[in-house]
């Protein structure tokens, strides 16, 4: 099976970061036919405010210290190999195929000090169907944190190039998301504190209108007690559209986080999104935002969250943008110690909107998925985990309706 590489010119390396980036938001998640690979166990910072209870599957398997370590800076290869068998899958809208997919994706994660971490995974995707081309894929993330007195300062730089099978397009699609964030908390007392979030998003897709996204977003908390963290807020933002609609929104929003135990947490958040479309006449859309997630782990092992959410973003297809209501359940269940057992429901309805009109595009989407995996530690650095994927998109438009069975083997091992 030979590589093809004509894609790849399309872009310059993921190593070829370039440009001066503010912000921590990052590339808005694309809607894949294919189950996503698992992420890299990058950690977080942790902002001013209440601490939401960890998902207990996130702390699966810890792996043990890495050998290859010099002076602050610590070297944690890992490596995910993973086969996938799908039927549904779309190579062109209207056209669905059965293909296997064998991936491979070795990296490494650099812990700099205790502040700063980078991570490197190139993914390489070979498809056993000629319909789709073999794809060489890279994500890096950099993430560090500098404190002062009262002050945290947070900085996130991400790249992500792929090549996967989209709900949006209908078609294997070639993205490529550079985003940067820079986020400062400061407190002013045991009560108050502030947060300034900047952020650059640019967003290349082949065969499909480039964006660049700029946002500024500013919250007031008010902490009352350890427990509760209430917030209002509102943020700016401006698209740039290369062959499409230009736009300025304004979101002003308020939240809420509440952890009555260490085994519950919640947050809230709502507001509206008041986008003004640069066309002739010039259009307005007020889109009420909100997002929601409860954490709860009754017992040690175990976890169920939940999450909803609204949001409006700029589409890939020209002149339009997509207006997304989703709702996500999940189960998370240890089992005799080296075992996981993680299984999700979750529901998306996505409108397209033309943003000359601020009307309808004509297209609705609604997508059911069901996911279920079992994972096996062994040797304690290594996984073994098999899957199962359903997932079925209805929608008005021709040709980008399917239903899609995948099932899977995944073998890892990180430091």
């Amino acid at each position: 099976m030979s590589m093809s590489k004509n894609y790849i010119n399309a872009f310059p390396p993921g190593w070829l970061l370039v440009g001066f980036l503010v912000g921590t938001t990052s590339a808005k998640a694309q809607d894949n036919v294919f189950t996503p690979l698992p992420p890299n166990p990058v950690p977080e910072q942790q902002q001013f405010g209440v601490r939401m209870v960890p998902d207990p599957s996130l702390a699966f398997s810890t792996a043990p210290d890495s050998p290859y370590q010099w002076g602050d800076f610590v070297l944690k290869p890992h490596f995910l190999y993973r086969f996938l068998y799908g039927d549904g899958i779309q190579a062109s809208a209207g056209h669905q195929s059965t293909t296997a997919v064998n991936s491979f994706s070795p990296g490494f994660l650099l812990d700099m000090g205790n502040r700063w971490t980078v991570d490197y995974t190139p993914t390489w995707d070979f498809y056993s169907n000629p319909r789709f081309h073999d794809t060489i894929g890279e994500a890096v993330r950099l993430a560090g944190t500098v404190p002062f007195a009262d002050s945290l300062l947070n900085f996130t730089q991400g790249y992500v190039y792929s090549s996967q099978p989209l709900v949006e397009t209908g078609r294997q699609t070639t993205v490529q998301d550079i985003s940067t964030g820079l986020d400062l908390s400061h407190r002013f007392s045991q009560e108050f504190y502030t947060e300034t979030t900047l952020s650059q998003n640019l967003q290349n897709a082949v065969g499909f209108p480039n964006s660049k996204q700029w946002s500024a977003l500013d919250w007031l908390h008010y902490q009352t007690t350890p427990q509760i963290d209430t917030a209002v807020g509102a943020g700016l933002g401006f698209i740039d559209v290369t062959g499409g609609s230009d736009s300025f929104y304004f979101q002003p929003s308020a939240q809420a986080t509440w952890s009555p135990s260490s085994k519950l947490s919640i947050k809230l958040s709502g507001g509206l999104d008041r986008r003004e479309f640069l066309v002739r006449p010039r259009r307005i859309l007020d889109t009420p935002i909100y997002s929601l997630a409860v954490q709860y782990n009754p017992f040690e092992g175990t976890g169920l969250g939940f999450t909803a959410g609204r949001e409006l973003n700029q589409s890939l297809l020209a002149s339009e943008s997509s207006r997304s209501t989703n709702w996500t359940a999940n189960l998370s269940q240890r089992l005799l110690e080296h075992y996981l057992l993680t299984a999700s429901v979750s529901q998306n309805n996505v409108d397209y909107l033309l943003d000359t009109t601020a009307a309808n595009a004509g297209r609705n989407d609604r997508r059911l998925s069901y996911t279920l995996r079992l994972t096996w530690s062994f040797l304690k650095r290594g996984t073994l985990a098999v899957l199962y994927d359903w997932n079925r998109n209805s929608t008005t438009a021709s040709g980008f309706g399917f239903s899609s069975h995948q099932v899977g083997l995944e073998l890892g091992y990180r430091y």
